[in-house]
């Protein structure tokens, strides 16, 4: 678990389904208490977000680095809202 307003790179899933399959996920980078994030991505979003996934770096140029990196090696599925469809759209 990482410490309180260490550096890291999250992603949360979302549904627009209302079940518990993922159809979106939303990657970033954040020294930020992690639970704020969510709430202020949660902020007028409908679906329920939730946390798959933390990775907590030292430095918030190295979590930058990395968030970029995974969204550079998923640009296929890139939404211009910045989070990923799980099915590219071709």
């Amino acid at each position: 678990m990482p410490n309180e307003n260490q550096p890291l790179v999250y992603f949360f899933a979302k549904s627009n389904f209302g079940d518990n399959q993922p159809d979106f996920i939303k990657i970033g980078h954040t020294i930020t208490d992690l639970s704020k994030r969510q709430t202020t991505l949660q902020t007028g979003n409908e679906a329920k977000i939730w946390e798959i996934g933390v990775i907590p770096f030292d430095s918030v140029n190295e979590a930058s680095r990395e968030e970029n990196e995974f969204t550079l090696n998923l640009e296929h599925f890139a939404l211009k809202e910045n989070g990923l469809l799980l099915q590219p759209e071709y």
